[in-house]
């Protein structure tokens, strides 16, 4: 009997034992997530406050950004304006050299004529 009830204690305590590393098993495991869990946790509240701060700095920056933009638009604007202008006066060059031509091919002159009192009158004035 004493031999039936050592046996019963060893099943006991093989039980018992395999009960508690099973614990343990399921205590590191728990434990093994915790911590996981903690540090995707902290992982998030880092990568919150960067994107806060990235938020506010990107805030600095959006008036000058609009301003230069403003600034671009009216370079724009102006040198689309001088382009214009300059086409015009091309143009107005181009007809006044004409009628020159036509006028100095009507009074019977040649554009080395023409050369050539320039130069005469700018050694008069000079």
């Amino acid at each position: 009997q004493v031999k039936a009830l050592r046996a019963e204690l060893d099943k006991a305590k093989e039980i018992a034992h395999k009960a508690r590393s099973t614990w343990d098993k399921f205590r590191k495991e728990r434990d093994f997530h915790r911590m996981n869990h903690r540090r995707v946790v902290q992982e998030k509240q880092k990568l919150v406050t960067d994107l806060r701060r990235l938020r506010s700095h990107l805030s600095t920056y959006e008036p000058t950004l609009k301003g230069l933009e403003e600034k671009y638009q009216v370079a724009m604007k102006e040198k689309a304006m001088a382009r214009l202008q300059a086409d015009r006066l091309t143009g107005r060059v181009e007809t006044l050299e004409n009628q020159l031509k036509q006028t100095m091919v009507a009074a019977g002159k040649t554009g080395e004529t023409l050369e050539g009192e320039a130069s005469a009158d700018a050694s008069k004035t000079g």
